[in-house]
């Protein structure tokens, strides 16, 4: 049952997510999301939000685990977000490696 310790010590706890440890490792989960009033969670990161991001962070790329940990969402959530931006045409992707890199089109302008 190592495996088990390991990830109890990690915080990892089979998430899948990475999140480690450190001040924000926690905060995914007991996070209450909101709902609207037919019971649907209610998107809290907008494509603005995303595209900001890209001018705040080095470098031309980003991943979805930069979307998730600066938004506090999963990487899986971080990933159809970023894709919905690329079938609007506003982002391209590639595959590098085990690693999918995000950018904008046309220099973000």
């Amino acid at each position: 049952m190592q495996a088990d310790r390991d990830d109890a010590s990690t915080g990892r706890g089979g998430t899948g997510g990475g999140g480690g440890s450190g001040p924000e490792s926690g905060r995914r989960r007991g996070r209450r999301r909101r709902r609207n009033d037919r019971g649907q969670y209610v998107e809290e990161v907008a494509a603005e939000d995303i595209l900001e991001l890209f001018d705040r962070l080095p470098g031309p790329v980003l991943t979805t685990t930069d979307i998730a940990e600066r938004y506090d969402i999963t990487t899986e959530g971080a990933r159809r977000k970023l894709n919905d931006l690329c079938e609007d045409g506003v982002l391209d992707r590639r595959k590098t490696g085990q690693t999918r890199v995000y950018w904008r089109v046309d220099g973000g302008q």
